[in-house]
């Protein structure tokens, strides 16, 4: 149904791709099992990260700025100080990030859920 990929543009987001297009397109049951695997990775990257708190951010249509046209979910950690502005601006940089950063993030992640379903 999803899957836990690290995207490329801000270091830890995690990435819930779903076959639907849109936030529209999800049915009943995709949309309670996508947030209810969102809430339990969220809480797993504050473990990792330690992170002081998290954005969820989703966009639909170009008009709502998505630009991948299926349907995902940003999990995007926040600490104290990490913009300038103090707040998320939906204007990021789509920069790849290097692949060792992202490769070691997901470990931890999945070292992390291992851990929780032992």
């Amino acid at each position: 149904m999803y899957s836990d990929d690290i995207e490329r543009n801000t270091s830890g987001v995690c990435v819930f791709c779903e076959i639907a297009h849109t936030l529209y397109d999800l049915t009943d049951e995709q949309a309670a099992h996508i947030f209810q695997t969102a809430v339990h990775v969220a809480r797993i990257i504050r473990t990792v990260s330690g992170c002081e708190g998290l954005n969820v951010v989703q966009a639909n249509g170009s008009i709502g700025q998505q630009d991948v046209f299926h349907f995902h979910l940003h999990l995007i950690p926040r600490v104290a100080g990490d913009t300038q502005q103090g707040r998320i601006v939906l204007d990021w940089d789509n920069t790849p990030r290097e692949r060792r950063e992202l490769d070691r993030l997901a470990a931890d992640l999945r070292m992390q859920v291992q851990r929780q379903e032992d």
